[in-house]
């Protein structure tokens, strides 16, 4: 078991990062923190900490020419679903990535009693889909 195990825990582990907390409508707990992007081209690699049930709007990315992926996502510590829209199944835990190579939709969240701290880039940013 990781001592990152809740969004507190994550922001202490990281406190030279300037975290940014989220008010979720779920009633989840969300952090993050920017670690670099581009506006012009809308490139961002993001630090997310996600707790108690949180979950992310639905969303796809936008393709940036001659880049092998929409979006990379990869855990180091806890489990985060729905980071596959190919693969309902899929459970991104720590140590594993994930490359988001088209436009498919979706939503990652964290179960109830879950947490997950994730890194992820978006080449050429996202745009928010509607339910």
């Amino acid at each position: 078991m990781s001592w990152i195990n809740s969004v507190a825990a994550a922001k202490a582990a990281f406190p030279h990062l300037d975290w940014r907390d989220v008010d979720a409508k779920d009633g989840g707990e969300v952090a993050f923190a920017i670690c670099g992007g581009n506006k012009e081209t809308g490139d961002v690699t993001i630090f997310l900490a996600m707790g108690n049930g949180a979950m992310a709007p639905l969303h796809r990315h936008r393709e940036r020419g001659g880049w092998p992926f929409r979006e990379t996502i990869t855990c180091f510590a806890g489990v985060m679903f729905g980071t596959n829209p190919h693969d309902e199944s899929f459970v991104l835990k720590a140590g594993q990535s994930v490359d988001l190579i088209d436009d498919m939709p979706h939503q990652p969240y964290v179960r109830t009693d879950g947490f997950a701290l994730v890194v992820y880039r978006q080449p050429a940013g996202h745009d928010l889909v509607e339910v």
